[in-house]
């Protein structure tokens, strides 16, 4: 189990709420989200702590949105600050060792990441989604649920 490692999204809504569950399941603490507003609908019951643009905090940041062109804006943004990025990889997914993952990715439940995959920046990568073997899927790019993706795609 992770140790006091905590979180704060950057976005806070539908696709944000299934990082949210996978942050927790991993063992991170959501500190808090950012987004332009506060939001009513809060299931996390998770505090606003502003906008990106205005975020000096301390915490690692995951942009946790679907928007592709967003996501990218928000890992940009985020690494131009200099504020640190992680991956969220759900525990129940499988992933190789030798596939590679870049950072702000999301890796949903029951995926399959296989041998020497290539995974780039702010991916989301679906719920049940199977990557095969020497796959590389481009930066900010969204693979959906169920898709199965056959050796050496790109």
């Amino acid at each position: 189990m992770l140790e006091h490692k905590e979180i704060v999204l950057i976005g806070y809504s539908g696709h944000a709420y299934v990082v949210a569950e996978t942050a927790l399941a991993m063992g991170y603490r959501l500190a808090g989200y950012l987004d332009k507003n506060a939001k009513e609908k809060n299931p996390f019951k998770i505090q606003h702590l502003g906008t990106e643009e205005e975020w000096h905090g301390k915490f690692t940041l995951f942009p946790a949105v679907g928007d592709n062109m967003l996501r990218k804006k928000m890992v940009e943004l985020s690494e131009e600050r200099g504020f640190p990025i992680c991956s969220l990889i759900d525990p129940s997914a499988s992933v190789s060792k030798f596939a590679q993952i870049e950072i702000g990715t999301y890796v949903a439940p029951h995926v399959r990441i296989n041998a020497l995959a290539k995974i780039g920046r702010g991916c989301i990568i679906n719920t049940n989604a199977t990557v095969e073997h020497e796959c590389v899927i481009g930066n900010y790019s969204h693979i959906a649920p169920g898709a199965v993706l056959a050796g050496n795609v790109e």
